[in-house]
């Protein structure tokens, strides 16, 4: 049976102003640390998933780039000790542009990495500053320079909406990005969380997020510049050149096995999730006295819920029959879908049902109408 692995590195040079993410300060000798119980957790895990493939493997954080490559070697020595990798497996390390060097790209490549994600997030100086970014404009030209030199399948992380980004200045940014001609496009909507500085200052209306129907426009006009030069919106905030979408991304989004390693990693594994620890205490005691998180169970219904939610944020859409089965002889979803499709949120096409980028933006509205909230 295939498998995706997710293996979470926490470290961060500096912390992000928006992040909420499962993060901890750098520390060289921490990193080492850590490292090692990994690698107990992978042999953990070994026995209890055997005769698996591992189809993608991804690196995220944090800050996986700041790992030397003889870590991130020895994890996947690990990995290659516990299941086969598959030949042409995805194998993604996301990074910061800063840290992108020559050395250490080659290091990697080395290793069987393939892909590599950078957080670029916006192209000015200053709007990297209020983010709490550590890079800079010129660390992201370097880091593309060297990206494009190798011929590297990467993929590059922007940021919409976020306070005192212009419309002038997104749409520089994109059109920069157009011209470094990244293969794979993450495009993510800012999503303000009050336990973050940024939470904090809009709470006190220090800063303000430009809103919904500006970004909205900001959005539909990207979209239209990044269609015209070849690449296709395969999920909400994903887009790539065809046959460059990330295998380990489609892994989440139709509900296949992956497994999470690392301090606050989630998998779903058949019909059951679990989240490993956030904290570090906890979750190297867990893995080194042998326990296993707390397993949620997810029933035939439960689960075709989620595959809805899921495969309607994606170009592919749904077959209009999972509606069908999952409400039985209850049909009252059936006229908000006939709104939703006059109103241009939806499509129905030989049976199957995909949002249309207007109806992206209103996911929750079409969760709740359609009646899998």
């Amino acid at each position: 049976m295939d498998l995706a692995v997710y293996v979470h590195v926490p470290f961060c040079v500096d912390r992000c102003v928006y992040c909420d993410f499962v993060t901890v300060r750098y520390e060289p000798a921490w990193r080492r640390l850590y490292v090692r119980v990994l690698l107990q957790e992978i042999r953990r895990w070994a026995d209890r998933l055997p005769d698996r493939v591992v189809r993608s493997v991804y690196f995220g954080g944090g800050t996986p780039g700041v790992l030397h490559p003889d870590e991130i070697g020895q994890v996947l020595d690990a990995l290659r000790s516990a299941w086969l990798i598959a030949e042409d497996a995805e194998i993604t390390v996301e990074t910061t542009p800063w840290a992108v060097t020559a050395s250490k790209l080659q290091g990697l490549r080395d290793l069987g990495v393939n892909r590599i994600s950078v957080g670029i997030q916006a192209y000015d100086d200053d709007l990297l500053a209020a983010m709490g970014r550590v890079h800079r404009r010129r660390h992201i030209e370097r880091a593309v320079e060297r990206l494009r030199a190798g011929t590297w399948n990467w993929n590059a992380d922007l940021i919409l909406g976020y306070p005192g980004q212009t419309r002038t200045r997104w749409q520089s940014t994109v059109r920069r990005l157009l011209q470094d001609a990244p293969p794979h496009v993450s495009l993510y909507i800012l999503e303000v969380h009050e336990s973050t500085p940024l939470g904090r200052w809009v709470a006190a209306g220090t800063v303000r997020p430009p809103s919904d129907a500006w970004v909205e426009r900001a959005w539909r006009w990207a979209y239209v510049q990044f269609r015209r030069a070849g690449y296709r919106f395969y999920e909400v905030s994903n887009l790539a050149r065809p046959g460059f979408e990330s295998r380990h991304n489609l892994t989440y989004w139709r509900l296949d096995d992956y497994l999470g390693l690392g301090m606050g990693a989630h998998s779903c594994v058949g019909p059951y999730r679990w989240q490993n620890p956030a904290a570090w205490l906890d979750y190297s005691r867990m893995v080194l006295q042998g326990e296993t998180p707390a397993f949620t169970f997810r029933d035939r219904r439960e689960r075709l819920r989620e595959r809805i939610l899921l495969g309607l944020r994606t170009r592919w859409g749904i077959p209009d029959r999972w509606l069908r089965l999952y409400h039985g002889s209850d049909d009252g979803w059936r006229v908000f879908l006939q709104e939703a499709v006059r109103q241009g949120w939806l499509r129905l096409d030989r049976g199957r049902l995909r949002a249309t980028p207007a109806g992206w933006f209103r996911l929750m509205t079409l969760y709740e109408g359609l009646g899998v909230a």
